[in-house]
């Protein structure tokens, strides 16, 4: 019984110390380093290469880059397209929010 114990105590330390360890991490990169969303997790740039050399689908895609296509991109682009107001003969405008 003391066995569980005090494997419980350490188990409870060690995710403690984690918890505090990520959420350090993730501040540091934020207020330092000038990392936003993912990009500021730790441990983030190591997945990124982990993908990139196994050549998953697409990979990750940092959050700065805005060269590549998102799958979301052609809805965006039409959503906003519809979102212009339109002219009509009579000169009045009408559109949507």
């Amino acid at each position: 019984m003391r066995g569980w114990a005090t494997f419980g105590v350490i188990s409870c330390i060690f995710i403690v110390l984690s918890s505090l360890l990520c959420c350090g991490g993730f501040i540091y990169k934020t207020r330092v380093e000038h990392q936003y969303g993912t990009d500021a997790l730790p441990g983030m740039t190591i997945l990124s290469a982990i993908l990139d050399a196994v050549g998953g689908p697409r990979g990750y895609m940092r959050a700065d880059d805005h060269s590549g296509n998102h799958a979301s991109q052609a809805l965006w682009e039409r959503m906003s397209d519809a979102s212009q107001p339109v002219h009509t003969t009579n000169g009045r405008i009408y559109g949507s929010m």
